[in-house]
Formats: structure tokens, C-alpha cells, sequence
């Protein structure tokens, strides 16, 4: 059988609450073999652990930024937060799937969240934290590029096969201080934190940029093919 992987959900208002999703992480999810299922944000904790309890895997999504409050940060001018019954409601998501050892794939904001979610920080704004920092982020509808160096170390290495690797970028913010059970992977030129793995769980990876948009890319399909792989194994 398809393992199912649940994702996290955008949340809009306008004027009433909607919760979508871009095709592109459905579609990485079901190239790879896998049967994705958008799960908007539940009511309580032991909604949450039942949802778990019935998934494979947990994709963790690209989003708006977290409150910086939650790292003990006032806010930075350029920080544009997410829907509160989303933020709210992830970060519980990452912290339980965490726990309970369930197959996590994280991406952009994901990868910022699991951490804020475990005790870390962030660099609100990368150019005002990060000397020469690179173009992470998008000016004038031009998607950056860069490349990253991959400990060959990684199970992420070991995914990928290669480094440096080429990937996007959509992101201003950025790690800071990561909890010490997430194994730092990946930098960017400038230093910024661009992958993590916890080599105790059975599948936990976080990456800074969006491999789902990386389209017809072997490595980067290579990724959601190993999450699958982790997913089907996750009886």
C-alpha cells in the first residue's frame, strides 16, 4: 500500500478561513510513490496524536514566519507572520511527530519551525544578521540560486550523492541556535544553515530551500523519494 503523508496547511482568511496547499509538495509526494492528504489545523492534542497515528509520514511546509516572541525576539520590521490557528497548531504538529519518532520531512519554514519547536532560534532577517550574505530571497519575481556544501557525513549525502548542490532559495530568515539533537548537514556560502537530520530518529531532514520546485531534478526528487521509502517502512 501508498503510505499516507499528511501535510500542513496555509491559512488564509478572505473574509472567511480557507486552508490550501500548492500542488507542487502533492505532486512531489505522489512522484515518489506516496498518497499526501492536506491536514488543517485540529481542535485539540489528542486530534493531533489520533492524525498521527493513522500517517506514515509528515511533510512540514514552506509558510510566513513564526512569531518571534517564541524565541524570545521582538519583532523585526520584515518579519510577516503566519495565521495564528496555523502557527499555533504546527508547531504542536512538529514537536508530537518529532516525539514520536514518525518519518519528517521538513521545507523553508518547516525547517525553521521543528527547531523553534525544540528551544532554537532565528535570524529574522538575513541581510541585516549575515555578513555578505548571499541573494536568499526573491527581488523583483527573480527566484535566487546558490549552492550548498552537504557534510558527505549526512544521510542527506547519502540522498543526494553529490556536493556542492545546486538549489533555490525563498527565504529571508534564517537558523540561528539549533537544539543540540538536530545535526547541522548543510551551508550555504555564507554560512547560513541549510539542511539538518537527527541521526536518532528513523527519518527526521530538514532543508532550507524548496526541493518540490526543483521539477524533473534527480537529486532533489531523490529526497522525496527517501522520505516515501521511510514512510512505507513506518508500520
Amino acid at each position: 500500500m501508498k503510505p499516507l503523508i499528511l501535510m500542513d496547511c496555509t491559512v488564509i482568511e478572505q473574509p472567511d478561513i480557507r486552508y490550501l496547499q500548492r500542488a507542487f509538495y502533492t505532486d512531489s509526494i505522489t512522484r515518489a510513490g506516496g498518497l499526501p492528504l492536506l491536514l488543517p489545523p485540529l481542535p485539540s492534542k489528542e486530534d493531533t496524536l489520533e492524525a498521527l497515528s493513522l500517517a506514515r509520514g509528515i511533510l512540514l511546509t514552506g509558510s510566513p514566519d513564526l512569531d518571534p516572541s517564541l524565541y524570545g525576539q521582538e519583532r523585526h520590521e520584515k518579519t510577516k507572520l503566519m495565521h495564528r490557528r496555523r502557527e499555533k497548531f504546527v508547531l504542536e504538529l512538529a514537536q508530537l511527530a518529532y516525539e514520536q519518532d514518525a518519518p519528517l520531512l521538513a521545507i523553508c519554514g518547516g525547517f525553521q519551525t521543528l527547531p523553534v519547536a525544540l528551544g532554537g532560534m532565528l535570524i529574522q532577517h538575513i541581510p541585516d544578521s549575515v555578513e555578505n550574505a548571499l541573494g536568499h530571497f526573491a527581488v523583483k519575481q527573480e527566484v535566487p540560486y546558490h549552492d550548498v556544501e552537504i557534510d558527505r557525513d549526512s544521510m542527506l549525502f547519502t540522498i543526494i550523492g553529490k556536493s556542492p548542490l545546486r538549489t533555490n532559495s525563498f527565504h529571508h530568515q534564517a537558523l540561528e541556535n539549533v537544539p543540540a539533537a538536530l545535526k547541522i548537514t548543510a551551508h550555504a556560502a555564507d554560512g547560513v544553515i541549510e539542511a539538518y537530520e537527527d541521526t536518532q530518529k528513523r527519518f527526521c531532514l530538514g532543508v532550507q530551500w524548496h526541493p518540490e520546485r526543483m521539477v524533473g531534478d534527480k537529486e532533489h526528487e531523490a529526497l522525496f523519494s527517501a522520505f516515501v521509502d521511510a514512510a512505507r517502512s513506518n508500520r
